[in-house]
């Protein structure tokens, strides 16, 4: 908890603490400078300071639906500096005297609490984003009456209440087709139920998804339902929608169904001059760089399916059918040209209204473009192509060099090398992601109990994975699932041989590594899902998050365990 909280304006009593009622905080620290003659310190006790501090500024942002916060800190009787966060990092001032100095205390949080300046009519404070606002009572009646015209919403949100509790009003853009070209409009959408998924990390993507339904489409019968992600960009990286875009185009081209995959349906690039908000709100300011291509962009992405997380899973067969589908648009995505670079947990989802929930991939944050892949893009969208600020995206082979991906699931060259990223490194994270959903959501016999996920999947070197993949599967050879775990062992095996020197008196040699094909893997897939004997009644369990204390973590075999999956 901060050592003083100053609440938001218009909150005339606080009743129980939430992070959404603060504005700003200040720490008194007595007889720590966090910074040392401009610089971190070094010190245990300005570390600690430090990440108090960074703890305070990633609950305000992460509550507060601002760009930007403010934080104080106090020290040395009489001494402060202000800090000021954003996605990207963080600066202070210089150390000053609020006893010799008292007006810039009170200035400061004049100017913080009326971002407007004197006569000011707005009720933000300084740095909260101006394409969020609160829906009134009659728009949330509204927003309730219309998802009751859908079947799965309905049964849902027995209340208004319960549907729009923490509803928000967001600003975002959606793509309408007129005389065959493409027009963005700018949309009023409303947040329904909590968000599926927020990002807890102070520097980086910050990525939010809500479920919303747009103001245009409540008068309709059942409208869409889309999810909105909404995510800080890194300038150097490219706008989620060209990759969208290419696939969309491909699949027409190709003819390719598009029906079960993600698809993206308007994006907007908030720091883009515009008259319907302040541009320089969404671009971070932390670099002291002259690149700005490491500050990041306010993106809003609209996109359907709406999904449900993989660890939602009502059967393991239903789990294994989801990571087949997923091979499935990989490879669609990647004869479009585009590689993923990111398998990971929540980068595979369920679609939401399904009953016997379909899987699909999604999320292209982090994906690039092969060369050729590239070359069809811009001759599909030729005014992209002429875009000067596009130039720092051009470097493919450098880009796909990158370190890339939710660490879990890295495969093991890219752990090992730096390694031009392939189609085969994202088939084997789908091998990891399997295991780790096995680990920590099925009722396993692995004798580290809670604990095997970490074992596996925390260390910083690939070692661990290597060993794992070097003994038979894990698992009770009479579960339906061993052969499709084992066999995608063995191809992940082969996938990470590494050759024998040559030297003279070798008498053994390894064999070259077998690289993964889309082939292979769905087959795997396809021949194990046709297999009789899926059970039925397996669904996912609730992952119990070992203790810190490792005499309370269960480490031995239940003694009547249910069917077990993972048996080691």
């Amino acid at each position: 908890m901060p050592d003083i909280t100053l609440s938001k304006p218009g909150i005339e009593a606080i009743t129980s603490w939430r992070w959404s009622d603060a504005g700003t905080v200040i720490e008194a620290k007595h007889k720590i400078d966090i910074l040392a003659k401009d610089q971190l310190g070094e010190s245990g006790e300005a570390i600690k300071a430090l990440r108090q501090l960074g703890k305070d500024a990633r609950n305000l942002l992460m509550a507060s639906s601002s760009c930007h916060v403010f934080v104080i800190t106090t020290f040395k009787q009489g001494w402060a500096r202000l800090f000021r966060f954003d996605h990207a990092g963080f600066r202070a001032t210089e150390a000053f005297s609020w006893l010799d100095e008292p007006t810039i205390l009170p200035t400061f949080l004049y100017r913080l609490y009326h971002p407007d300046g004197p006569g000011g009519t707005s009720s933000r404070m300084h740095g909260q984003d101006d394409t969020i606002s609160i829906p009134t009572r009659e728009e949330k009646i509204l927003v309730y009456d219309a998802i009751c015209t859908h079947d799965f919403y309905n049964k849902k949100y027995a209340t208004v209440e319960i549907a729009t509790k923490d509803s928000l009003k967001i600003k975002a853009v959606r793509f309408t087709t007129e005389d065959n070209e493409r027009i963005p409009e700018v949309v009023d959408c409303f947040t329904i139920g909590p968000a599926l998924s927020q990002s807890d990390g102070l520097f980086g993507r910050a990525t939010i998804v809500y479920r919303v339904i747009l103001g245009d489409d409540l008068k309709e019968d059942a409208p869409p339902v889309y999810a909105l992600k909404d995510v800080w960009r890194q300038g150097c990286r490219r706008p989620e929608v060209d990759f969208y875009d290419a696939i969309a185009a491909y699949c027409r081209a190709a003819r390719i169904p598009t029906a079960g995959m993600a698809e993206c349906h308007g994006s907007v690039d908030l720091s883009v001059q515009t008259n319907a908000w302040n541009p320089a709100l969404h671009i971070t300011r932390s670099t002291v760089r002259d690149d700005a291509s490491f500050e990041r962009h306010h993106m809003r992405v609209l996109l359907t399916p709406v999904g449900r997380p993989l660890k939602t899973f009502t059967s393991t067969k239903s789990l294994a059918q989801a990571l087949h589908t997923a091979v499935l648009h990989h490879q669609i995505a990647y004869d479009a040209g585009v590689l993923h670079r990111d398998i990971s947990d929540g980068n595979v989802l369920f679609e939401e209204l399904t009953e016997n929930p379909n899987g699909f991939l999604l999320d292209w944050d982090y994906a690039e473009f092969t060369p050729e892949g590239l070359k069809n893009f811009y001759a599909a969208f030729p005014s992209r192509a002429g875009d000067s600020d596009r130039d720092q995206y051009e470097d493919i082979d450098k880009s796909l060099k990158d370190f890339t991906g939710t660490f879990p699931f890295v495969a093991i060259e890219i752990m090992r090398n730096t390694v031009i990223h392939g189609f085969h490194h994202d088939l084997e994270s789908i091998y990891w992601l399997l295991v780790w959903m096995l680990l920590r959501h099925t009722n396993h016999n692995h004798p580290q109990g809670s604990l095997a996920c970490s074992a596996l999947f925390d260390a910083s070197n690939p070692w661990a994975k290597v060993g794992w993949i070097n003994d038979p599967s894990p698992v009770d050879e009479d579960s339906v699932i061993f052969p499709l775990l084992e066999n995608l062992r063995l191809a992940v095996k082969m996938q990470n041989e590494r050759p024998s020197k040559n030297f003279k008196s070798a008498k053994f040699r390894s064999t070259d590594p077998v690289r993964l094909t889309y082939d292979v893997v769905l087959d795997i897939f396809q021949t194990e899902l046709a297999a009789q004997g899926w059970p039925e009644d397996d669904k996912a369990l609730v992952f119990k998050v070992p203790s810190l204390d490792p005499k309370k973590n269960e480490t031995k075999k239940p003694e009547n365990p249910r069917r077990s999956v993972l048996e080691r």
